[in-house]
């Protein structure tokens, strides 16, 4: 991955976005600080964040257990035995898979796990701990670049300069910007909507 200089205006840390919330007008129903206030939701949202990875690891991890007639689920026949397995999990389990395979989310976090865990099929995560592997890159900035090949590159940098995710969400644009601009031709858009989190598009 090329690492381009600083070329193109911030966009979500410039002073124009800051402004949409200005900090000394927040504050709570309680006692709390501000400052404590901010700190517990962040804290919060890690916890969380690495439950649900852990969660997620354990559903992929049974999914590719599932066998039918002695085949593998995520061999060959893969759409015949998924509806074998779709069948079992609302017959017999009780809960429907497609909850987490076709939501908007948990797909982008799960598309990772071969990237963190190249080992994944012959590793059990019910036996050993299986951890996230980012301290500062959290699931906003897997969703980012999930389409992106070059997206485990992005995020070991993001990682290893300690970036905010406003700080990401810039990093990324002139990333594109600049990629796009050397390729003489656009390969990536950046997708920005009040209707879902930012993205990259592959075009």
């Amino acid at each position: 991955m090329k690492n381009y200089p600083k070329t193109y205006e911030d966009v979500f840390t410039s002073k124009r976005f800051l402004k949409r919330c200005d900090i000394k007008r927040v504050g709570t129903d309680t006692e709390m600080s501000v400052d404590e206030y901010k700190n517990i939701i962040r804290k919060e949202m890690i916890s969380m964040q690495h439950d649900v990875f852990d969660h997620l690891l354990k559903v992929a991890w049974l999914e590719k257990r599932f066998c039918y007639e002695g085949k593998p689920r995520f061999k060959k026949n893969m759409r015949a035995i998924a509806t074998f397995f779709n069948a079992f999990m609302r017959n017999y389990v009780g809960f429907e898979n497609k909850v987490i395979r076709k939501d908007n989310f948990y797909p982008k976090i799960m598309s990772y796990f071969n990237d963190f865990f190249p080992d994944f099929d012959l590793r059990n995560p019910f036996e050993e701990k299986l951890e996230y592997p980012f301290k500062y890159a959290t699931f906003e900035f897997l969703v980012v670049v999930y389409l992106m090949p070059e997206r485990m590159d992005l995020l070991k940098y993001a990682e290893s300069h300690m970036m905010k995710y406003t700080q990401f969400l810039d990093y990324v644009i002139n990333y594109i910007s600049c990629y796009n601009e050397e390729l003489e031709k656009p390969k990536y858009m950046f997708m920005m909507s009040c209707n879902f989190q930012p993205y990259v598009k592959v075009l």
